[in-house]
């Protein structure tokens, strides 16, 4: 399938418009041949992408208890799509950020998160964070955030491994990208969920990279839910006052 931001905006619509609790192969069809019009992309590759579809919302995402679950297997009403947040953030420097979370960058096993900090080259900065989170969803009674990849790192699945999608991460410093998703979302279901805890109620971070998702392997997903601690270092490092942020 053709690459680009084209690409990407396509398949991010997708997802935007499908419903994951009544997605059969006929509303797959239809949601694709409608979007890949929209898009001006030949509608023969509608089967091509009716397979992608259906291989992401099928593939069995694990959870932290040695579970698992698919996205087809959503309730109704269950999730959110393009959830946006906005904060106000403090005066901030990328030197002042590496610093505050150097000291978990040595403990942290799901990215080199210290090779993405010392690679942040940003001028200091003080205004608002807006942003958009692909998908929030609820799932036996914890919250994840998924964001949408439509990366081309090859032609085979097994180039959507974990060591490769790890790589990406790191090199696209997505990481840093999911961390403010979590900063935003931690208050905001702290607002919104009663007796809301962290370690109980926030599931996880899902970065699914589109064209690699098969229900045979892991390939193509990426996992991670940050400590407690390093949420809200980040949240005192960044956030302006103690309210919450707009959601």
């Amino acid at each position: 399938f053709p690459r680009g931001t084209g690409a990407g905006i396509f398949m991010h619509a997708l997802f935007e418009e499908l419903e994951f609790s009544s997605a059969s192969e006929t509303a797959i069809a239809t949601v694709v041949g409608k979007n890949l019009e929209l898009h001006g992309f030949d509608p023969a590759w509608n089967p091509c992408i009716c397979t992608m579809v259906a291989n992401v919302i099928s593939t069995p995402l694990e959870t932290d208890d040695g579970g698992s679950f698919t996205l087809s297997e959503l309730k109704g009403g269950s999730w959110l799509p393009e959830l946006e947040f906005f904060f106000p953030l403090q005066f901030i420097t990328s030197e002042r950020l590496h610093r505050s979370l150097k000291g978990f960058t040595g403990e942290y096993q799901a990215v080199d998160l210290d090779a993405v900090l010392s690679s942040l080259r940003f001028k200091p900065v003080r205004g608002m964070v807006r942003g958009f989170m692909d998908l929030v969803f609820e799932q036996g009674g914890r919250y994840y955030l998924v964001d949408w990849k439509s990366n081309h790192l090859g032609y085979h699945p097994e180039d959507y491994n974990q060591e490769v999608i790890r790589r990406e991460m790191v090199q696209s410093r997505y990481p840093l990208q999911y961390l403010l998703y979590t900063v935003a979302l931690n208050r905001y279901l702290s607002l919104r969920v009663k007796s809301y805890d962290y370690e109980r109620h926030f599931g996880g971070v899902i970065y699914l990279f589109l064209r690699g998702v098969t229900p045979a392997s892991r390939n193509g997903i990426f996992r991670d839910r940050p400590p407690a601690d390093l949420v809200n270092t980040l949240t005192a490092r960044l956030i302006e006052s103690a309210e919450a942020p707009a959601v």
